[in-house]
């Protein structure tokens, strides 16, 4: 199948028939299906595997509002940046005092209570819960929660408090941001075990989407 017929499946067997389970409840979107809850939403995208390389696949782009010859499959590894996030994330500074090792299960991962989250990952929820205030009310795209854990990852916490860590880590992604606007560039963030999977191909576009994120952690900051 073409990208678009890929996504067109998914959505026309999701929305089924009137009077089903999730009718008027889909949109289909460029990457994915999404179901829509009444307090959250589920996207769902369909992959192919690529048989010479393990957990790494193929995903369709195909945007209805542009023509078919913009259509793609583009490459993407979630798993690996799961995995890769996992090991890059300090166990050792929970939000809580009691911990237990949880490792993580198939198809869905049991729910992690607040206290046994480290303070990284709790601020990496902030950070995110920011910016979906600040882009509420915004037309386009916001920068990519994937993108967001990447940067986070990459940065080993404070081991302070949780107030001191989300400035940690909003000072390192804001730091990040400015080095590529001090070279009148855009900011390129990949999945380290899958680098053409690139995070960024989406947002920023342009200077002008770059420093939008930037005054907001500038007002985060202060």
């Amino acid at each position: 199948l073409s990208p678009r017929e890929t996504l067109n499946l998914v959505y026309d067997v999701l929305q089924g028939s009137e009077g089903g389970r999730y009718h008027g409840k889909v949109e289909r979107k460029t990457r994915c299906v999404t179901i829509n809850y009444a307090e959250m939403h589920l996207d769902i995208t369909p992959a192919m595997l690529l048989p010479m390389h393990p957990r790494v696949s193929h995903i369709p782009h195909s945007k209805l509002e542009e023509p078919v010859a913009n259509d793609k499959f583009v490459i993407a590894n979630p798993w690996g940046m799961t995995d890769w996030f996992i090991e890059q994330v300090s166990q050792d500074q929970l939000f809580g005092k009691n911990y237990r090792a949880r490792f993580k299960a198939e198809p869905i991962p049991e729910y992690v209570e607040l206290e046994m989250k480290p303070l990284q990952v709790i601020a990496l929820i902030l950070l995110k819960r920011f910016r979906n205030l600040r882009y509420s009310k915004r037309d386009g795209r916001m920068p990519p929660s994937v993108m967001l854990s990447k940067m986070v990852a990459d940065h080993r916490g404070s081991g302070l408090s949780l107030v001191d860590e989300l400035e940690f880590q909003a000072k390192h992604i804001f730091g990040n941001l400015m080095v590529a606007k001090h070279s009148n560039r855009l900011i390129e963030v990949k999945n380290p075990r899958c680098p053409e999977d690139v995070f960024t191909d989406r947002w920023p576009m342009n200077q002008t989407e770059q420093n939008v994120f930037i005054s907001d952690l500038e007002h985060l900051l202060a």
